[in-house]
């Protein structure tokens, strides 16, 4: 069905797989997707251990919980519904907007599909959409929802579970919820867990946070579905020396990653200390409104909370 994505090669070697995508369809509005989708080498992808020992600081008033399975330190996949069929692998990425279905769910419930030009940063490729009758994560039912449609696939042979859907904060946004990396569960419907947090700099479907790298403001994508820490070339004025330079591959071909070392970086008022990140041309769009990409498990945080009704992140570390 996406040709285009099969006849892609996996590289040999691809610790990062993100790239930010930028689509538009038939006059549609603006799609933006995060690169868990994008870069095709996820079986050797992996990202920041975290420890199974965490305690699980308590958390008031849970009106809805939902347990899920972290996959390479740092990868959300919990069970939803699609249709009238249940038990799916779902894939929490707060990165893509709209939500990805694998083609091979949108077979089974005989989708109907339309053509999407997807802008990556480096050119444009071709995709499909569909929309969902019914699509149900936890509490969170969704009706009548967009989605693109692609082979999910190579995810499979990355991480050693299928994965039906990748779910955005399009979906997710419905709801205020709180994250606990230590206890594996979503709590929907609850925030304003911890006095450490942020005002979303960019409002959902993707949200975005103040950093500072070595002393430099950074507004960056908070991403669950990244590897590490990514950072568009084009908006930096000088960047740091390189350590060294990786390759690796998207739907539009090679992409070039050059790894950095920060001596410094903050977060409100919390000093996170080094910091490695991966610089990647963008082909001089500085006019993107994020410059970079970012997923907080990968910052150390044990508990996240997402609370739309005040545009807040907090985070207890």
């Amino acid at each position: 069905m996406l040709e285009f994505l099969s006849a892609l090669a996996c590289p040999v070697y691809d610790p990062l797989g993100d790239t930010l995508v930028k689509a538009n369809s038939l006059g549609a509005a603006s799609t933006r997707i995060s690169g868990l989708l994008i870069l095709l080498g996820i079986a050797n992808f992996g990202c920041a251990q975290i420890s199974d020992s965490f305690s699980s600081a308590p958390i008031a008033i849970k009106r809805a919980t939902l347990k899920f399975k972290l996959f390479r330190g740092c990868l959300i996949i919990t069970h939803g519904a699609i249709g009238n069929l249940e038990n799916l692998n779902l894939l929490i990425d707060t990165g893509t907007d709209p939500s990805i279905l694998d083609n091979r769910i949108a077979e089974k419930i005989h989708a109907k599909l339309e053509v999407v030009a997807l802008d990556t940063i480096q050119a444009k490729v071709r995709a499909w959409q569909t929309h969902l009758l019914s699509l149900k994560v936890g509490p969170i039912t969704s009706r009548d929802t967009r989605v693109l449609v692609e082979d999910l696939s190579f995810l499979e042979r990355g991480i050693g579970v299928r994965v039906d859907a990748l779910i955005g904060l399009d979906v997710l946004g419905k709801q205020n919820f709180i994250v606990d990396y230590g206890a594996r569960s979503i709590s929907f419907g609850v925030s304003n867990f911890s006095s450490s947090g942020l005002t979303f700099m960019q409002s959902p479907p993707l949200v975005g946070i103040a950093m500072r790298f070595d002393g430099y403001p950074v507004e960056l994508m908070l991403d669950t579905g990244a590897s590490s820490l990514m950072l568009f070339h084009s908006h930096w004025r000088m960047a740091p020396k390189v350590s060294h330079v990786q390759h690796s591959t998207n739907l539009a071909g090679d992409l070039v990653r050059r790894m950095v070392e920060f001596k410094t970086a903050t977060i409100g008022t919390l000093d996170l200390g080094r910091q490695n990140a991966y610089f990647v041309e963008d082909g001089n769009n500085a006019q993107s409104e994020f410059d970079g990409l970012v997923n907080p498990a990968l910052l150390g945080f044990r508990q996240i909370s997402f609370d739309f009704a005040q545009n807040r992140f907090e985070w207890i570390r």
